[in-house]
């Protein structure tokens, strides 16, 4: 199963780009639709997940997450770092975004490219 972002009028497309090999970086380039908004918050909760393993999920200090919005998710989050992680999931459902993520077999998605991997491409020379 294959989780990808849901494309809609709130992520534009990039008309015309594909996946690409940079020569310089060795890396194929693959872009994404995407929203301002969705990566600020993405890139929010990124820094909420650092911040929790830092602190061997426990409650991050005010100077780490200085954002009191931060520090209620991550308090959420380190109030249950005793449950099993499948738990935590179960418990996670009901505050999912419905239409945010849209998930499709890999058969069902149409072209060449069905998988990516941040690595860089491995030559022998």
């Amino acid at each position: 199963m294959e989780t990808r972002l849901h494309s809609s009028s709130d992520t534009p497309e990039r008309p015309g780009e594909r996946p690409k090999k940079d020569d310089s970086t060795n890396l194929i380039m693959c872009p994404l639709p995407y929203s301002g908004e969705f990566m600020q918050l993405f890139g929010a909760s990124f820094q909420i997940t650092k911040q929790l393993i830092a602190y061997r999920a426990g409650q991050p200090s005010r100077v780490a997450l200085v954002y009191e919005d931060d520090q209620a998710v991550a308090k959420w989050l380190s109030d249950r770092r005793n449950f099993p992680v499948l738990a935590i999931l179960d418990a996670l459902e009901p505050l999912k975004q419905p239409g945010l993520l849209e998930e499709q077999l890999p058969s069902d998605i149409e072209g060449d490219t069905v998988a990516a991997a941040p690595i860089p491409l491995q030559t022998n020379g």
